[in-house]
């Protein structure tokens, strides 16, 4: 608990918190002493300041919910982002099942990026140990993903480079997920009709070196 601050003779008084001698003393309520202890580590927060310190603590104070509300508003984007997700796997197998190919990577290159904001990952930067402990199933469903761009990418040779990229995940995460040997068996049967062999190739290298 804070002491007190008493007057001197000149009629001054010292501040609890900066020490100077100033005229008078703002009392500090309960709540912003709470907000002090708990956001700005002031502790224990005192009962009186003077006014150069009540204007600094109050910015602190006000930073600190401002932060708090960035950090909730990102926490809430993160929850919804994680419950549309299913949606936009679902859009991107019907546009599969349309052969419009175009919009369904754009489908399922949003679900990827919606894992990386998730799990606060760089564009490419999702890895299989990031699913292991809790959501596991996921690894199986990304699997499917970048299967799927696997051959999306291979209706059009400008999309040569993405495939590769896609090969090589897909090397990542499949090896962990029980359609591993179904996805396998693909992989060697439509590298003997495709647009891109090399990009199944590369999966198919790449699989049996990890596994």
């Amino acid at each position: 608990m804070a002491k007190a601050a008493a007057a001197d003779d000149s009629g001054t008084i010292l501040c609890p918190h900066c020490g100077d001698m100033v005229p008078n003393l703002r009392a500090i309520e309960p709540g912003m002493k709470l907000r002090l202890q708990e956001h700005a580590k002031i502790n224990p927060a005192p009962d009186q300041v003077c006014e150069g310190c009540f204007k600094i603590m109050s910015k602190m104070v006000s930073k600190g919910a401002a932060l708090r509300a960035e950090a909730q508003a990102k926490e809430n984007n993160r929850l919804m982002l994680w419950k549309n997700r299913v949606a936009l796997i679902k859009q991107a197998k019907n546009y599969v099942a349309q052969k419009n190919f175009s919009d369904a990577a754009i489908s399922y290159e949003k679900y990827l990026k919606v894992l990386e904001i998730v799990y606060d990952q760089k564009p490419g930067g999702l890895k299989p140990e990031l699913f292991k402990n809790d959501r596991g199933q996921e690894m199986t469903v990304i699997t499917s993903v970048y299967w799927d761009l696997m051959r999306v990418y291979d209706s059009n040779p400008r999309y040569a480079d993405r495939q590769m990229k896609a090969a090589e995940k897909l090397a990542e995460f499949a090896r962990f997920t029980p359609i591993f040997p179904q996805i396998m068996r693909k992989a060697e049967s439509q590298g003997r009709s495709s647009k891109n062999p090399e990009a199944f190739k590369k999966f198919i290298k790449l699989s049996n070196s990890k596994r």
